[in-house]
């Protein structure tokens, strides 16, 4: 142990290398003035302190300084007392100020905070714009076949950068990425509320922030999840599902809060609400450039794509995927007209209430799996999420009252909650190596079944009746379920 004195001139090591003291400043400092004077007096050793900006020592023997060789004891004590006196003034401040900054030490629990905010931002970027669809349509003249090349755009975005995001992100690093996405979801906001009063083009005014948008949205579903999964702990399946319930509850929080602005502000002042949903993303983008990450896999470690593609049970997880996307987003899209039907309400109390009643549900299924979660299977609770869904669609579509279609629709939300997350947490049990790219690819086979299965619906539906097209896209949760089924038995073999 070494020990200085604090004017830097005299460096030497204690004599017995024991702490000769009671009370340890560790613990706080009660009388400052004295343990200075008596740390220079011979009586207190005082250790250097645990802090990164604390390099306050104690001194060595008070003798040593002592200008006439310190063998009067009086001579040690004005020797040692007056300086010591003198400097134990700021020796206080040091130690709130050391820990102060201890207690604002960032952990992984932040990190998981902030990844708890990015899956919230995803959930802004996603769906605010459809509830000023009305409001483009009626104000800037875009037309209702523009706004759906709008959605359109929003996924091929989303899926070209998870496909981008395979190849690059790993070179990159997880932090300036999703820092990056963070950054380009705040200014995909900001320039919601500004660009249609700008811009003369008013489809090219939204397109622009709609898609920056979705590329910080696409970074956010390939980034989110590994960084979650890198997390030191046990029970990665619970945190999984708890960390996508929360775009669940984004989604909710958009609606309801959104509403609330419309019926207290008005609608007419709708330009600042991207403005207030931005402050979001923006404080986040601080939170991941502070927090701790584990660094992503080392080239050498990790499991190459065409590694991955050789396995066929890797298949059965990307078929996994396409049918969690495609089964959430075929019955999410008719949740509107069910809530109509079902309620006989308004087509804007039914936007509303339907896609509000299939979130929360949704939301529910993680948070519960995110709580219980150690206590079952994954295997067996994804084959009965897949089993629940099939009754779902079934009640949607042939339910002899609207009210039971509704309930059906609802419930198909917590049927499909776990089946995004669980497979996730299934394929990285199975590959732990599998690096970002896999996520990435994951997420890619995921945006595919949002675009396949409502895209389904729309078809059947068009030239045989909803209820039809609703009895076709019951094949996505039939497929889920074989493919839970078959994935569990297998595990890590190649099949």
């Amino acid at each position: 142990m070494v020990w200085r004195d604090p004017f830097g001139k005299f460096n030497a090591p204690h004599p017995s290398g024991q702490r000769k003291m009671c009370c340890s400043l560790y613990q706080g400092i009660e009388k400052p003035c004295f343990i200075g004077a008596f740390s220079w007096f011979g009586f207190v050793r005082v250790p250097s302190l645990n802090s990164e900006d604390m390099r306050y020592e104690a001194s060595k023997q008070a003798a040593t300084f002592a200008p006439w060789g310190g063998e009067r004891r009086f001579g040690k004590f004005l020797s040692g007392a007056l300086p010591g006196l003198f400097y134990c003034g700021r020796m206080v401040p040091l130690c709130a100020e050391g820990r102060a900054k201890e207690e604002m030490q960032m952990t992984y629990r932040h990190t998981l905070y902030a990844s708890y905010l990015g899956y919230v931002t995803q959930a802004i970027g996603n769906n605010l714009p459809p509830l000023l669809f009305v409001t483009f349509n009626e104000r800037f003249g875009v037309t209702l076949g523009q706004l759906g090349l709008l959605v359109s755009i929003n996924f091929a975005i989303q899926m070209l950068v998870d496909l981008l995001a395979a190849r690059y992100v790993d070179r990159i690093g997880h932090r300036r990425a999703v820092v990056l996405a963070q950054v380009m979801s705040t200014a995909g906001l900001v320039l919601l509320g500004i660009l249609p009063y700008v811009m003369r083009n008013a489809f090219a005014a939204i397109l622009i922030p709609i898609a920056m948008n979705a590329v910080g949205g696409g970074l956010l579903e390939v980034l989110v999840s590994p960084i979650v999964e890198s997390l030191p702990g046990e029970h990665k399946e619970k945190a999984m599902s708890l960390l996508h319930s929360f775009y669940c509850w984004g989604h909710v929080a958009v609606v309801l809060l959104s509403t609330a602005y419309f019926a207290l502000v008005g609608v007419e002042n709708w330009r600042y609400l991207p403005l207030i949903w931005a402050i979001l993303p923006f404080a986040n983008a601080f939170l991941y450039a502070k927090v701790p990450m584990r660094p992503p896999l080392a080239e050498h470690e990790r499991m190459p794509l065409k590694a991955l593609f050789s396995k066929k049970i890797f298949w059965v997880f990307l078929l996994m995927m396409v049918c969690a996307g495609a089964s959430e987003q075929a019955m999410s899209q008719w949740s509107s007209l069910f809530a109509e039907r079902g309620l006989s309400v308004s087509k804007t109390m039914g936007d509303l209430l339907g896609p509000c009643a299939f979130a929360v549900l949704m939301g529910l299924a993680r948070l519960l799996y995110g709580l219980l979660g150690d206590r079952l299977n994954i295997r067996r609770a994804m084959a009965l999420s897949a089993g629940l869904c099939v009754g779902c669609y079934l009640l949607a579509a042939f339910a002899p009252h609207p009210l039971l279609g509704l309930l059906g629709c609802a419930l198909t939300g917590f049927s499909v909650g776990l089946m995004w997350p669980g497979t996730f947490s299934m394929v990285a049990r199975a590959y732990p190596q599998g690096g970002t790219a896999m996520f990435a690819i994951l997420a890619l086979a995921g945006d595919v079944g949002c675009s396949a299965g409502p895209g389904l619906v729309g078809w059947v539906s068009g030239g045989l009746g909803l209820n039809l097209g609703l009895l076709a896209a019951c094949i996505f949760p039939v497929m889920m379920l074989a493919a839970a089924l078959c994935a569990g038995r297998t595990g890590r073999d190649d099949g």
